[in-house]
């Protein structure tokens, strides 16, 4: 049996898409309301953390466009080519190319 880990900001997105909406507040009471949030320095690397994964995964996907347009071109041309080693590392598992089953 597959047990799939979740992650913190799937449990809080499931939270937060069904948490019931809170009624809004009359205006006498947002004028008087002086709440504030104070988020703790672990809870702010968090926050900047997701955020510089979020840069480096948009990143990495403009990259690997870039370089498959670039086979695709090379295979329309007829000038790909691929060595022996190289295709039974891929179809080994190595070479960082992932194995999907």
């Amino acid at each position: 049996m597959k047990i799939n880990p979740l992650l913190q900001s799937e449990i809080v997105s499931r939270y937060t898409s069904s948490a019931t909406s809170v009624p809004k507040r009359t205006e006498a009471a947002k004028q008087t309301s002086d709440d504030t949030v104070e988020l703790s320095s672990g809870a702010q690397n968090y926050a900047q953390l997701l955020r510089d994964a979020r840069t480096a995964l948009d990143k990495s996907d403009e990259n690997e466009d870039a370089r498959a347009d670039e086979i695709k071109a090379a295979l329309d041309a007829g000038t790909y080519q691929v060595s022996d080693d190289e295709l039974t590392d891929a179809l080994a598992g190595h070479g960082g190319i992932p194995l999907y089953c």
